[in-house]
């Protein structure tokens, strides 16, 4: 079994990991790794 510290449960497999995020923290999220220091292009 994975441990997942964040959850303080077993880790879940295969879900959709942005299925809870709303639009504005997805944007958040583009900018970051699109921005340079992250590598994006």
């Amino acid at each position: 079994m994975v441990y997942d510290r964040e959850r303080m449960g077993p880790a879940l497999i295969g879900t959709d990991m942005a299925a809870n995020l709303t639009k504005e923290r997805a944007e958040q999220l583009l900018r970051i790794l699109m921005s340079p220091r992250a590598g994006g292009r």
